[in-house]
């Protein structure tokens, strides 16, 4: 249940998820945009820092997306508000489609979503990997995000 989608075509919109630890998401995101993605538009949902990096705008900014192109979705509070925000996003269009990113072990959570929303089609998983620190901080955050997401797998099927 893990892995990305294979896509052939550009996606008009990148999602990048809140929540991340040290920026991962954020750089994916910046690698998509030089491919040519999300040129209609860069969301970052949730809040605009992460544990590691405190200002997640600054970031896309500095790998060249234009404000005119960057948008916050700072009252998503979960990946459900998250995955129906976009659901909202790509309703007027059915041709729109968008890239969602977030981090390897929460793929299986977003599959489920986007398929419970009925978005597969429209919505193209891209997975992080956590990058290798070695500080106790760093450490502790991502031993308890890989315990956590699999109950928060488990209880996102039965809540949704």
């Amino acid at each position: 249940m893990e892995g990305e989608d294979g896509l052939d075509e550009l996606a008009p919109l990148i999602v990048v998820l809140g929540g991340g630890v040290a920026g991962e998401r954020l750089n994916i995101a910046c690698d998509l945009f030089h491919m040519g993605h999300g040129r209609e538009g860069v969301v970052l949902t949730g809040g605009n820092q992460e544990r590691f990096v405190p200002d997640r705008v600054e970031v896309m900014r500095q790998c060249g997306v234009p404000d005119l192109l960057l948008k916050q979705w700072p009252s998503t509070a979960n990946s459900f508000e998250e995955m129906q925000a976009v659901e909202r996003e790509l309703a007027g269009d059915s041709r729109c489609i968008a890239i969602v990113v977030s981090d390897a072990l929460h793929m299986p959570r977003l599959r489920y979503l986007r398929n419970r929303l009925g978005l597969a089609g429209s919505v193209y998983l891209r997975q992080s990997r956590l990058i290798h620190r070695f500080d106790l901080d760093y450490v502790f955050r991502v031993v308890m995000f890989w315990f956590r997401e699999p109950l928060a797998y488990i209880y996102y099927r039965m809540r949704y």
